[in-house]
């Protein structure tokens, strides 16, 4: 299995691929593809990021499955990447809206993590570190 973050340029595909059933039409030339080093976990090969899985578990839901997976490996553009790490900003990822059935983009930073909690009121230094 797979995780594919399609960039806002890709928009038209992926809603495409959402609106239509592979149990009726093709899917598989709207986008080309790529497998890394696991089998049976297609990739998008121009989606700025996109990851691995191993399928952990299955949840059944009485509308759909929700599937537990591990990340084996990520592959990402490098046109995405800001000093070697993934700037999400450069990827530009769609964002879906489930109730209201909307794309979104990312907005503005808000903060750094592990830096905007200090202001809490009853913040106490620890020995917990960012990794």
């Amino acid at each position: 299995m797979s995780i594919n973050y399609p960039s806002v340029s890709m928009a038209v595909e992926t809603d495409y691929v959402g609106m239509v059933s592979g149990a009726k039409v093709d899917k598989s030339t709207v986008f080309e593809s790529f497998t890394g080093t696991l089998t049976g976990a297609p990739m998008i090969k121009n989606a700025p990021l996109t990851m691995e899985c191993k399928v952990v578990d299955i949840f059944d839901t009485p509308h759909f499955d929700v599937f537990l997976l591990k990340v084996e490996n990520t592959y990402c553009d490098e046109e995405a990447l800001t000093d070697g790490k993934i700037d999400y900003a450069k990827v530009d990822p769609i964002l879906f809206d489930m109730p209201g059935f909307n794309y979104w983009r990312l907005g503005e930073k808000i903060a750094n993590s592990y830096s905007i909690g200090k202001q809490y009121k009853d913040y106490k230094p620890n020995n917990i570190t960012q990794l």
